[in-house]
């Protein structure tokens, strides 16, 4: 079932915090008929900041 291909997290944000995740795409079958997977898990502070560093794809966004 669809519903079992994606990973959900739950947090309470606080003001001034900031907070990493990793997200994973992928697919499983093809031809057609495959299904996409979707996966989220949290990172701790120092491989968030390793990865945004070192990553041109990774990004950040404040909300002001």
């Amino acid at each position: 079932m669809a519903k079992d291909l994606v990973d959900m997290q739950t947090f309470t944000a606080e003001a001034g915090k900031v907070y990493y995740f990793e997200a994973r795409f992928g697919m499983i079958g093809g031809n057609g008929g495959g299904v996409v997977t979707f996966g989220l898990a949290p990172l701790n502070e120092n491989e968030g900041k390793y990865r945004v560093k070192a990553w041109k794809l990774a990004t950040w966004k404040t909300n002001k």
